[in-house]
């Protein structure tokens, strides 16, 4: 749903899409099959820095002309797209984390593009890693149910907002929302092995 509106703006990068959602695919089902073999806490630490560092690097960024933009390689799309597959399928999420941070901090593209791209490719990701789970039984189906009843009419709102906001203050709004996502990773973390 949100994809679309992106698409409509002109906001989605079709190549991108092409080489980092295949193998961003198979590593959602890598990182779901290792959930039960990797050590949850350092994992959740290691991506509790990597967003905050994302979170700056987004926040400080700014969006270049497009005449000024680089064209990375296919590779560094498909690189971007299995990392955050891999991440998407370990921790349970979109990858979303992972992969809009990639596309505007390290390979440059603006941030409205990158969010319409990362849910395309996350739509992609998504599906192998939801399948892995579901055979393994990681799955409560009546809170992914109750979930999914607010994520359409959510995701449409948020991709009229976002399309609307200039582009400083969604850079300030996205990076302030990676750093909150990654201190709170990391303080529940410190505190589960505090605990432990």
């Amino acid at each position: 749903v949100a994809a679309w509106s992106y698409a409509r703006t002109g906001n989605l990068d079709g190549r991108a899409v092409r080489w980092a959602a295949p193998p961003g695919a198979a590593g959602s089902a890598a990182g779901a099959l290792a959930t039960d073999s990797v050590e949850p806490h350092a994992l959740l630490l290691a991506t509790a820095a990597l967003v905050c560092w994302q979170a700056v690097s987004v926040a400080r960024g700014r969006d270049r002309p497009e005449e000024a933009l680089r064209r990375p390689s296919g590779w560094a799309y498909a690189g971007a797209g299995i990392g955050a597959g891999i991440v998407s399928g370990l921790l349970g999420i979109g990858g979303g984390i992972v992969l809009v941070p990639a596309l505007t901090a390290l390979l440059g593209m603006p941030l409205k593009r990158a969010i319409g791209t990362s849910l395309v490719v996350i739509t992609a990701i998504v599906v192998p890693g939801t399948a892995v789970h579901a055979v393994l039984g990681h799955i409560d189906w009546a809170i992914a149910l109750a979930l999914a009843v607010g994520v359409v009419p959510g995701a449409r709102l948020g991709a009229a907002l976002t399309i609307r906001a200039g582009d400083r203050a969604l850079r300030l709004v996205v990076g302030a929302f990676l750093g909150t996502l990654g201190l709170a990773y990391g303080v529940f973390e410190v505190a589960e092995l505090a605990r432990g």
